[in-house]
């Protein structure tokens, strides 16, 4: 992290495009100092940049500054997906800052006692599901219909924007509430962790499917001062 003590707090960059929205936040010492969401589908590549520059001048900062980098890597939009990990990359070759990517099932997951079941709507009317025991994965995650991963959910709270549709799929399980996105202090969190433990390769594109695009390129569409 920029040859930072990892036991310090790092000023973190959190980049979300992986599901149905554009985001970006600055977190220091677990406080949002800075952040900056939109509601998309398409448009990332055009919109990121432009939210990251909003949330360093709001807090005063300079990329220089920038000691972490935390992006969610999916499952989720295949197209955002990339493009948030190819900009995670570029600014960490640009600033020296450590990238580090994490998984939305297991940022929704994060702080969670007992038996979750996340459940994400995927394309299709499929969902992508993952079972965790107090926030660690148990069994592979999946992309299945809901009838298809209705005993997933047996027992465990489910959370996630497709938890209606695979409770409603099995008449198991119970709605957890909280969770259709994974809070960008949340995922700040997860990789803060990660890097601290030394075991978060370089990030990419998360898929529980084949895609017919390849992932993206290292390097950002642009590079900021």
């Amino acid at each position: 992290m920029s040859g930072s003590d990892p036991a310090a707090s790092p000023l973190i960059l959190v980049i979300d495009t992986a599901a149905g929205r554009c985001a970006a936040a600055l977190i220091e010492s677990e406080r949002v100092i800075s952040a900056r969401e939109e509601c998309l589908e398409r448009g990332h590549s055009e919109r990121l940049f432009p939210l990251i520059e909003a949330c360093l001048a709001e807090a005063g900062r300079a990329c220089r500054d920038i000691g972490l980098i935390a992006v969610s890597t999916g499952p989720g939009n295949f197209t955002g997906a990339r493009i948030g990990v190819a900009a995670a990359r570029g600014l960490a070759l640009s600033t020296g800052a450590r990238a580090i990517g994490v998984d939305r099932l297991e940022a929704l997951a994060e702080g969670r006692d007992g038996p979750v079941c996340v459940a994400l709507n995927a394309r299709g009317g499929a969902l992508h599901i993952a079972r965790f025991v107090n926030g660690a994965l148990a069994g592979a995650a999946e992309t299945l219909s809901p009838a298809a991963g209705a005993d997933r959910a047996a027992g465990a709270a489910v959370i996630g924007d497709g938890a209606s549709a695979l409770i409603a799929a099995g008449g198991v399980g119970r709605a957890g509430g909280e969770g259709e996105e994974a809070a960008l202090a949340t995922i700040a969190g997860v990789a803060l962790r990660k890097a601290r433990a030394g075991d978060a390769p370089r990030p990419a594109p998360r898929y529980l499917r084949p895609v017919n695009a390849a992932p993206a390129r290292d390097g950002p569409p642009a590079i900021l001062p």
